[in-house]
């Protein structure tokens, strides 16, 4: 959600036991989570105020938008695979891209 935009920087999280009781997960757990973003780049806290979202890292951006281009190479192998030629696959993409920037889709 951080580096979808979803959350903002300087938006503030819920507490770890909001967080949990929530999830339904143990605080602990939330705990390890929150440590994992902060030491990655992704939350700071501050004491009495809690933890909110500071700006990504742009490693972390990149390194997801290469993990998001894996996973389109799969789905055009894919699609190459049911004997789609070049143009077909291209015009399927730009298809999907205009739905979904157009807000059409979900």
């Amino acid at each position: 959600m951080i580096i979808s935009g979803a959350l903002k920087p300087g938006d503030f999280l819920p507490s770890v036991r909001t967080v949990a009781l929530e999830l339904n997960v143990n605080p602990n757990t939330v705990a390890k989570a929150f440590f994992i973003l902060q030491s990655n780049g992704f939350i700071d806290s501050k004491a009495g105020v809690g933890n909110y979202v500071v700006k990504p890292p742009s490693s972390s951006v990149e390194k997801r938008v290469n993990e998001l281009m894996d996973e389109m190479k799969i789905i055009v192998l894919k699609m190459k695979s049911f004997n789609l030629s070049k143009e077909e696959i291209a015009r399927k993409i730009d298809e999907f891209i205009e739905e979904v920037h157009d807000g059409k889709s979900s």
